[in-house]
């Protein structure tokens, strides 16, 4: 008898623009800006079902709610709070989020990252 292939499964959205309240300077609470989004969700086990896995539009639909909803100060709330909704979804085990930030810097972007897991062990979508 052979042992199954090990195998890791994710859902990815990327390069999600999304127009969010977010930032502690005056005139970022002046309106929304844009912010890039990536969104990396690992699976708990083979998907045979939109049941087993987690739905990509819910995905960038949570994050668009996320930034309009209220202000957010700093970035790294955005992506915790984010990381957390993805988390959330039944299917999902782990969650990376990426959020970078494209009018942060005169000749830059500035970015955040946070992996989480439900369990204590290292998220594997790093």
């Amino acid at each position: 008898m052979t042992a199954a292939p090990w195998a890791r499964r994710s859902i990815i959205v990327d390069d999600l623009q999304v127009d969010a309240r977010v930032g502690v300077h005056r005139h970022e609470r002046q309106g929304p800006q844009p912010l890039l989004v990536r969104m990396e969700v690992e699976l708990a086990g083979a998907p045979h079902a939109l049941v087993d896995t987690v739905d990509y539009a819910e995905l960038a639909q949570a994050a668009a709610t996320l930034g309009r909803e209220s202000h957010i100060d700093l970035l790294e709330t955005y992506a915790e709070q984010l990381a957390d909704l993805c988390l959330s979804r039944p299917a999902a085990v782990a969650a990376c989020v990426e959020v970078r930030k494209p009018r942060a810097l005169s000749s830059g972007m500035a970015a955040v990252r946070i992996c989480k897991r439900l369990s204590m062990a290292k998220p594997s979508c790093e």
